[in-house]
Order: structure tokens, then C-alpha cells, then sequence
């Protein structure tokens, strides 16, 4: 005889661990107008949809809609409440309904940047940068999310910034920047400003006359020859200067400009038999040294006893 044993077969019961969360603490400033959070951390789940992030700023909470993510980072679409105060941004990321991180500080919450109207200012086609001035451009940018300017005309490379002053390197064809007017946008923050005028394009880079006459070694002024070194509506921030050297060391000059005269003022004595050279910024742009005199012995009184 053939027997079956049946044996009962019990629900196994088993449980899944899931990975700790955790959010990066992340101090950088940030617009409360920014449209864009980056958060950073671990635990997280490649599939947006299994993420959420909750947010607060005092007692306002913002709302933050995972758009991609990967186990380590999470961009999400933010969205401030008008009104939202200045400070923290705290945030908690909630994984599968299940793992959930502490709340931490995933950026500190600025007031949105401004910039004060600009009409006409003048600016050369060649400038090696710019300047933009205003307000709330912040002290501590995310570099996941740097600062930016784009113009009309040419690029504009960032090279440094602080809360009120962005500086950056421009580039451009042979023949420089287009002239007539040049716009430009700044994101700063996450942020990103309307278009507005920053100058007006001129054909008016500053150049020199070379000369060689002799100059005294005790000389107290020279006058400098050329075009352009004032213009009639210079920029807000125009570092128009004037640089006089001899084999690279400079020559102090207190130095007054008209479009096409610079009058140098001397305190020190020169070197004898050597060029003197003189470099001039205007409305960003500056000459190659040029020669303006030579260098002479001091003449001598001799008196016949």
C-alpha cells in the first residue's frame, strides 16, 4: 500500500529591510522665488514617484515635487508661499512610505535679487568683464546651482560675487560686442530676473597716441594723446584709470581726462634711457602699453666762475 503523508504548509513571514534615509545638510542660499531644489543624501529611490519630500520655513511649508532622482540626489519643482519669511529651509524625505529621514536644513531662504534700472550707459565692444550691481545676490551660492549672466551680444563667464556686486569675464568674436543695445538675465540663487538693459555698445574703445618725445627724469606732468578715454554716459561702475610704467614698474600718476587728453600729474623722479608706457581702461576695455615719451638725464645748469 502506497501512503501519503500531507504535510501543512505554514505562511512564511518575513520582513524587508529598507536602507536608512538620510538628507545632507546643505547651508547655500537660496531665492524664496526659486523654482528648483536640489537635495542630496542617500537612501533615496530612483523612481521620483516613491519620493517625498516635505518641506517647512517657520510655520509655512512649502511644496516640493520630485521631478528626477537617483539614490543620492533628488531635484524637485519648489514652490514658496508668497509671504514666506527668510531663514532655513528644513526638509523630510519620506522613501516607499516607509524610511524617513530626519528634517534638515537643505538651504537658507534669501530675499529674491534685484537690480536697479540702467539706461544707456556706455560700454566698449571689448571688454574683458562686467560689472552688475544690486541687491540680494547672496554670499554663499549652491554650486549645484551657480550664479549666471546671459547677454545679448557675446558670453559672460562669472568670476566672482558677493551680496550686491556680480563680476564677470566676457567673451566675443574678432570684432567684438554688437553694437547698440546690450540686455542681459541673471539667475543668482536659483532665481532668475527679466531681461533688462545694462549698456549701450559703442565703437568707442580707447586708444592711444604713441609718442616718443624726451622727458625729463624730474618731469612733474605729462600729457597722455588719444580717443575715447571719456565718453558722455560712462558706466555706473567705470574703472577708467590710467597705468604708467617703466620696464613694469609703475610710475604713481594723479591723472584728469578729457575724451582725448589725459594729464598726468608726477610725484616721483623716472629712470633715465628708458620708454615710458602708458595703459588705459575706459568703459571696460583697456589699451596695450604704449609709448608716450623717453626718458631723459635732467637737464643741468652749468655756470661759468
Amino acid at each position: 500500500m502506497r501512503t501519503i503523508y500531507c504535510i501543512p504548509i505554514f505562511f512564511l513571514l518575513f520582513s524587508v529591510a529598507f536602507a536608512d534615509v538620510i538628507v545632507t545638510q546643505r547651508p547655500y542660499d537660496l531665492s524664496v522665488k526659486a523654482t528648483t531644489l536640489v537635495i542630496l543624501g542617500s537612501g533615496f529611490s530612483p523612481l521620483s514617484t516613491d519620493n517625498t519630500v516635505a518641506l517647512s520655513v517657520g510655520a509655512l511649508t512649502p511644496t516640493c515635487s520630485v521631478t528626477s532622482a537617483t539614490a543620492t540626489q533628488l531635484t524637485c519643482t519648489l514652490s514658496v508661499p508668497n509671504g514666506a519669511n527668510t531663514g532655513t529651509l528644513t526638509a523630510t524625505v519620506t522613501v516607499n512610505g516607509n524610511g524617513v529621514s530626519v528634517p534638515t536644513q537643505v538651504a537658507n531662504l534669501i530675499a529674491v535679487p534685484t537690480i536697479p534700472a540702467v539706461s544707456g550707459q556706455d560700454l566698449s565692444k571689448h571688454p574683458a568683464a562686467i560689472t552688475v550691481t544690486g541687491t540680494n545676490f547672496g554670499t554663499n551660492p549652491d554650486p549645484l546651482l551657480p550664479p549666471s549672466i546671459t547677454m545679448s551680444s557675446g558670453t559672460c563667464s562669472v568670476t566672482s560675487i558677493t551680496n550686491t556686486q556680480i563680476v564677470c569675464a566676457v567673451a566675443y568674436t574678432s570684432t567684438g560686442l554688437t553694437t547698440g543695445a546690450l540686455n542681459i538675465v541673471i539667475t543668482a540663487n536659483g532665481y532668475t530676473l527679466p531681461s533688462r538693459l545694462y549698456a549701450v555698445v559703442l565703437n568707442n574703445d580707447p586708444a592711444i597716441t604713441p609718442m616718443s618725445f624726451d622727458l625729463s627724469t624730474n618731469a612733474k606732468k605729462i600729457i597722455v594723446h588719444g580717443n575715447n578715454f571719456v565718453t558722455a554716459t560712462p558706466l555706473a561702475i567705470n574703472t577708467r584709470t590710467v597705468t604708467l610704467s617703466q620696464n613694469g614698474v609703475n610710475v604713481p600718476c594723479a591723472a584728469t581726462f578729457t575724451s582725448t587728453l589725459i594729464t598726468c600729474i608726477l610725484s616721483t623722479n623716472m629712470t633715465s634711457g628708458v620708454a615710458l608706457l602708458a595703459t588705459v581702461t575706459n568703459n571696460g576695455n583697456t589699451t596695450l602699453p604704449t609709448i608716450v615719451a623717453t626718458v631723459k638725464d635732467a637737464p643741468v645748469l652749468c655756470v661759468d666762475t
